[in-house]
């Protein structure tokens, strides 16, 4: 069965991408794609493979920046992809409530995100860290959350 195309092209973005594994799936299915990462090394890695090893339809739909994912503009995401460490989960959910628009898809690898929706409200948690969004995936270490709003300043 052939994937449904969207009518424009979303925007998928990985705050700490690593390798660029994500940036360049991401590309490969038609979505603008980019990886920001603070590691020099990772960020050259992830550089090399977009480079050498992929096609240039995913060369043009894929960039990756090196830098701090903190200064990051969100509003324009349609999927933004987080492989955190616990420690930082509470301002990457801060800041992806801020700044995305509701509908936008919030992937986290390992580690739960304290969500509010109608049926759940995640405890031990400090209230403007908790982001408005329902689970739409929960398999293996994989999260994926919707976001329902945007979280007020």
């Amino acid at each position: 069965q052939r994937p449904i195309v969207p009518e424009k092209t979303l925007t998928f973005y990985d705050l700490g991408s690593g390798d660029g594994e994500a940036v360049l799936a991401a590309a490969s299915v038609g979505w603008k794609a980019v990886g920001i990462e603070m590691n020099p090394t990772l960020f050259l890695i992830a550089s090399m493979r977009r480079l050498l090893f992929s096609s240039p339809a995913i060369r043009q739909r894929s960039s990756f920046v090196l830098g701090n994912m903190w200064k990051q503009d969100l509003k324009d995401a349609d999927a933004v992809m987080i492989f955190g460490v616990k420690p930082i989960i509470p301002q990457i959910s801060r800041k992806v409530s801020m700044e995305c628009k509701p509908g936008t898809f919030f992937m986290s690898y390992r580690f739960r995100i304290p969500i509010h929706n109608d049926d759940t409200v995640m405890t031990n948690c400090d209230k403007q860290h908790i982001i408005h969004a329902d689970m739409v995936y929960d398999k293996e270490e994989m999260r994926i959350y919707s976001l329902i709003k945007k979280q007020e300043s």
